[in-house]
């Protein structure tokens, strides 16, 4: 079926669904999804295959990927609707890391009561994808997943063209298979999706060293990448959480040390209680129960894929998915919650601002491209956009793939604008050449010789600032570069936008100030 009649398909069909009393289905027989539940596990039999109940009947089946590795693969493949299930328009569901197909279920409902046809998959190694592939090469890449998936969509599935919804890793995945198979997707809608900021290669740590924890060659090396820091500590971290740390932190919660209160953490997995969050919570507690290669497997790839997600995205890779996103002619629907508290990551790529400099710089591609995509902020959620606000994101994404908007407020497409330098006073273009230049010197009565000795930001003052030079002046030689984007003068106190990147992180300047005292400009700091 060419594209024109797809669509004009895709449109009848959700348009007949919404004429419907409330959210009515198209078939009013069809099944009601069934509820989610987590068994006792034991280490006799598998967990995910035996003890956890998903929302749909489960199929197994293969895909092989461009190695020729051949996975095994769980799926839900469900549709309502009157007409053949090979014409309906289709949306498939990929999951984030760490996820699995099982928290599809409400927004499952919803597209299916809308007359959609949906497969939600588990990648190799989380869910019910981990029992049959436990002699399978633990260095897979997302790319690996890609193409075996691929191979089951579309020759034992028949989906040649459908619309991808990916959740966080699951957006990278989808914004990659999109570049890969871009004939095999209608739409695209990427919930909190990774692949839209960039990583360095090399990780600076606080002492000057470099390590490369996002090397592509150890992609090649399982072995070597487990011994390189962070994923050593981050493998060993997660082996030793315990039921409790597991059930706190995914609800932001954490306990004192000191008094052994339970108190507010500022990360977390869901601000709303729900079926599906309690589901991810207990069968991450489940597995602790259960066979230990299942667990072992999980907790692998839960910490590589932070990797695989990385080596796609560097910095220095003129091909990466995220320059690259330019290329996509599939309309893209780009949902965040406002309190997410993974993206941006500034101690690994620089970023600060979720708008500024992880939407925009991807949204300025697309644009340019003449493909700009709608972007829409949950206020009232996190990472999880589909379970803080399940109602709101379902009808969002309904009326996206129906007509291709979504209600608002949207993100003005201002805020993505290319920022543009201001042109500066010569004396404060003087200022911050000064400045640059004293950083590199490691000179640090010549680096202090430009703060007031009133310096206060974010409650550092003079004295702390220097010991910090001090303490870390050859890492920061390596890089302090201070790019104004914004600037007031009154008097002599003027006030800055900006960026200060240095070997660290990416740090907005944002109402940081400059005093003029005997002529000259110094660092006064944001004065808190």
């Amino acid at each position: 079926m060419n594209r024109p009649i797809r669509r004009l398909c895709l449109t009848l069909v959700l348009a007949l669904a919404a004429t419907a009393c409330g959210t009515a289905s198209l078939n009013p027989n069809r099944p009601q999804a069934q509820p989610l539940a987590v068994g006792t596990a034991t280490p006799d039999r598998s967990f995910w295959r035996d003890t956890v109940q998903y929302p749909f009947p489960v199929r197994y089946g293969q895909g092989r990927d461009g190695r020729g590795v051949l996975w095994e693969i769980a799926y839900m493949d469900e549709y309502h609707g009157p007409g053949p299930r090979e014409r309906t328009p289709t949306l498939v569901l990929v999951h984030g890391k760490g996820a699995d197909a099982g928290y599809w279920r409400g927004l499952m409902q919803s597209a299916l009561d809308a007359g959609l046809r949906v497969v939600a998959f588990d990648l190799p190694f989380y869910g019910k994808s981990i029992p049959g592939n436990l002699d399978k090469p633990r260095n897979r890449t997302l790319q690996d997943t890609r193409e075996a998936l691929h191979d089951l969509l579309a020759r034992q599935l028949g989906i040649e063209r459908a619309s991808y919804l990916g959740h966080s890793m699951g957006g990278l995945w989808a914004l990659g298979y999109a570049l890969r198979y871009p004939q095999a997707v209608e739409k695209l809608v990427l919930v909190a999706p990774a692949g839209l900021e960039e990583f360095p290669r090399h990780f600076t740590l606080p002492n000057g060293n470099t390590v490369p924890w996002l090397d592509p060659a150890l992609a090649d090396d399982p072995a070597a990448w487990e011994r390189t820091w962070p994923w050593s500590a981050r493998l060993s971290a997660e082996r030793e959480k315990t039921a409790e740390d597991i059930r706190l932190f995914n609800y932001f919660k954490r306990k004192d040390p000191a008094s052994g209160a339970v108190v507010d953490a500022p990360v977390g997995y869901f601000l709303q209680d729900g079926p599906e969050a309690r589901f991810e919570t207990e069968a991450r507690v489940g597995m602790l129960h259960g066979p230990r290669a299942e667990l072992e497997t999980w907790i692998w790839a839960f910490n590589w894929d932070v990797y695989t997600q990385g080596i796609e995205v560097l910095q220095d890779d003129p091909n990466s998915v995220s320059k690259r996103v330019g290329q996509i002619r599939a309309p893209l629907f780009i949902a965040f919650g406002a309190k997410d508290p993974f993206i941006p990551t500034p101690a690994a790529s620089g970023a600060t601002d979720l708008r500024r400099d992880v939407i925009g710089p991807v949204y300025r591609r697309l644009a340019a491209a003449g493909n700009p995509p709608l972007v829409k902020l949950y206020p009232q959620a996190a990472h999880f956009v589909h379970l803080d606000v399940p109602d709101a994101f379902a009808a969002d994404v309904i009326a996206f793939l129906r007509d291709g908007r979504v209600s608002g407020p949207l993100a003005d497409p201002a805020d993505f604008a290319t920022p543009t330098a201001s042109a500066l006073p010569q004396d404060i273009a003087a200022f911050v050449a000064e400045d640059a230049a004293a950083v590199r010197s490691k000179d640090l009565e010549r680096i202090m010789a430009l703060y007031s000795k009133d310096f206060r930001s974010d409650g550092r003052g003079y004295a702390e600032t220097r010991e910090l030079f001090r303490q870390f002046a050859d890492v920061l030689a390596m890089k302090w570069e201070v790019e104004i984007t914004g600037l007031r003068i009154d008097d002599d106190i003027a006030t800055l936008q900006g960026y200060l990147t240095n070997a660290f992180a990416r740090t907005p300047l944002d109402g940081t100030q400059l005093i003029r005292e005997s002529g000259r400009w110094k660092w006064y700091g944001n004065r808190k």
